[in-house]
């Protein structure tokens, strides 16, 4: 097999957070609109579903109505903390100026009913675009908060929203152009197309073998972890703008402890205190503060610190024998360049239970899905979930919560759901409150039984992914 070796690499240095499980299949997503790009006329014609936070009275908000002034897209949701502090400095910000050439405008995809805790302790005077489902395609992103300033019917920034200022405000107003760090993360690769080429993540390369590639930092890509996708009769495994110790996490996850992930005890790093300070530490904070050399450095730090991978290989292999390709591609890459090598070992000593299958999966699937539900239930005493998703429902509050709940079990982490069950699977199902107030293991089974179910407990040492060092290092 050819390979050529393109450049060598300074240490990398990021611990990220945990890796979304990837989806076995990708679906193209909606043509999004870029930094500096001009708006479509529909885009300000659009009538979006809003809701009055100062009063709770459900609106409508028309972007139209404001493309003569500075327009703040400020997406949030009530479960992140960071979002309640954008808006609230926010709407100090509007607050203070008081200039009626700007307005904040927040957007999130919950309902209207799930936002009135918000609404009741905040009462921001503003209204709130809700249960968004368009300006989401339109500016993707990964995480919130996420900011989208538009001027004269253009995207002028997307920036970290510690940058949104007074100074930075009357700037944009004023038809300047603020120095702000932009969290521009907002293309996405289309991997049935060839990557990191052209218009697809162009960038320079790593490393290249005749079915794979290891791949730089993509600017202005969002960061999308490890994937298995089809295309007609051949594999495609592909990431983007992933940190080192993420990217081998990825690579073994489907070998690891199903509970553990990188920040939680997933990889262990037997190596020398200074490399292991260089791969958990991140990149240097962002914030109006800055001087434009620690800006320079916080972009830096990605172009030297974030890899993509591409595997194209003819036939349909299952997702762990891809992710095995994966392995040798970046062991060869990682232990030649950088002195790492990767393996998994037998972890800590944990107690839990394991979700298992009576039957075949077939089966149990039938029984989730079938709808045989009694025709009244008492909603006092049961649960009960004629649409409901196998993951949130049954795996984690009728299976998990209740054994946690379970007297005298001794575990020590939550059950391990061995069924293979994809986690959307619609279900209909029912089982008794009471399970939650910690009921017997038995008593937990005979309710699963209903349904092909059950838990089995195991103790032993769970699988973690170790990097070390080699002789290379």
């Amino acid at each position: 097999m050819k390979k050529t070796i393109l450049l060598c690499i300074v240490a990398p240095a990021l611990l990220f957070p945990m890796a979304a499980k990837s989806q076995q299949f990708f679906e193209p997503s909606e043509v999004t609109i870029r930094m500096g790009e001009r708006l479509p006329e529909s885009f300000f014609d659009t009538v979006h579903d809003a809701v009055d936070l100062k009063t709770g009275t459900p609106t409508q908000v028309r972007l139209g109505d404001h493309r003569d002034k500075l327009i703040i897209l400020d997406f949030w949701a009530t479960w992140c903390g960071p979002c309640i502090a954008s808006l609230n400095k926010l709407d100090t910000l509007r607050r203070e100026l008081q200039d009626p050439r700007f307005v904040v405008i927040p957007v999130t995809g919950q309902s209207a009913r799930e936002i009135e805790p918000v609404i009741k302790r905040f009462a921001w005077d503003t209204p709130s675009i809700v249960g968004d489902r368009t300006l989401a395609r339109i500016f993707p992103h990964n995480g919130l908060p996420h900011m989208v300033w538009i001027k004269d019917d253009r995207v002028m920034a997307i920036p970290f929203p510690s940058y949104a200022t007074k100074a930075n405000i009357t700037t944009a107003i004023e038809g300047g152009q603020p120095r702000m760090v932009m969290k521009i993360r907002d293309q996405m690769l289309d991997p049935l197309r060839p990557l990191f080429v052209e218009d697809n993540g162009a960038t320079g390369l790593w490393y290249r073998s005749e079915n794979s590639k290891i791949a730089r930092h993509v600017r202005n890509y969002r960061s999308e972890p490890t994937q298995v996708v089809y295309k007609g009769d051949s594999t495609i495994v592909y990431c983007v703008n992933q940190p080192l110790l993420a990217l081998f996490y990825q690579a073994y996850e489907r070998e690891v402890f199903q509970h553990f992930h990188v920040s939680n005890g997933g990889v262990s790093l037997n190596v020398i205190p200074e490399i292991e300070r260089k791969l958990r530490e991140g990149p240097p904070p962002v914030g109006p503060e800055n001087t434009a050399e620690q800006d320079s450095a916080y972009l830096t730090w990605h172009d030297r610190n974030a890899f993509g991978y591409e595997l194209r290989v003819k036939g349909h292999l299952s997702d762990r024998d891809a992710r095995k390709i994966m392995q040798l591609d970046i062991g060869k890459f990682f232990g030649v360049y950088r002195g790492i090598s990767a393996r998994i070992v037998p972890g800590p000593k944990h107690r839990y239970g394991v979700l298992k299958l009576r039957g075949t999966k077939e089966e149990t699937l039938r029984l989730l899905t079938d709808g045989n539900l009694p025709e009244s239930l008492d909603v006092d005493k049961y649960y009960h979930f004629p649409k409901g998703q196998y993951y949130s429902q049954l795996y984690m509050l009728m299976a998990d919560r209740s054994l946690r709940t379970s007297p005298g079990l001794g575990l020590t982490t939550r059950v391990v759901d061995s069924t293979g069950i994809a986690r959307d699977t619609p279900i209909s199902i029912y089982f008794p409150r009471i399970l939650k107030e910690g009921q017997s293991l038995q008593r937990i089974n005979r309710e699963l039984e209903r349904y092909g179910l059950y838990i089995e407990l195991e103790e032993k040492q769970v699988p973690i992914l170790e990097l070390r060092e080699t002789a290379n290092f």
